[in-house]
């Protein structure tokens, strides 16, 4: 199954500077050395976005989890 909606999908600088490059974030920074050594930067930010936002339209989603709010699609 396809990720609904995954041509709108949003990845905010925000969430992506703030948490997922950040090495000093509590939880961020585990996923900030991960992602660093594949090469995303905090300068080049946008390259990790699109990264997701591509992940997102090319990869099928393996389940669903409902939720009160959002829907949880995960691929395992």
């Amino acid at each position: 199954m396809k990720l609904p909606n995954a041509d709108r999908l949003d990845v905010p600088k925000a969430k992506v500077v703030d948490y997922l490059l950040s090495s000093t974030h509590p939880q961020g920074r585990h996923k900030a050395v991960f992602f660093r050594a594949f090469g995303f930067s905090l300068a080049a930010w946008d390259q990790l976005a699109a990264a997701l936002r591509q992940h997102g339209v090319a990869n099928d989603v393996t389940t669903a989890e409902d939720a009160l709010w959002p829907t949880l699609y995960c691929r395992r």
